[in-house]
């Protein structure tokens, strides 16, 4: 963005993002369901919520909304602080109490 080329390298960023986050998202809400997280279904939420917010930014790009740049760093910046930082991190701590150290 601080060189002008976040409209050119946006597209393929929501694309790698989608993917990404169906990828990993499947992955640990496999491992919710093998150890049994107690906040599985809150957590699932989140997750089907940054899925919708990816999609409908998708649609948004792919209809020429020039804002987008801002609001997907806006986005991705709130995921880092809010769920990385909060809710990942507490099932970190689950498994880790559970013995597991890397999964």
């Amino acid at each position: 963005m601080n060189t002008n080329q976040g409209e050119a390298i946006l597209g393929e960023l929501l694309i790698k993002l989608e993917h990404y986050t169906y990828y990993h998202f499947d992955t640990e809400e496999q491992y919710f369901q093998k150890y049994e997280y107690p906040e599985l279904a809150i957590h699932k939420s989140q997750h089907d919520l940054l899925r919708s917010q990816v999609s409908e930014l998708e649609e948004r790009y792919e209809k020429g909304d020039e804002v987008l740049v801002v609001k997907v760093m806006e986005l991705l910046k709130n995921w880092f602080f809010d769920h990385i930082l909060g809710s990942d991190r507490k099932f970190g701590y689950f498994l880790n109490e559970k013995g597991i150290k890397h999964v």
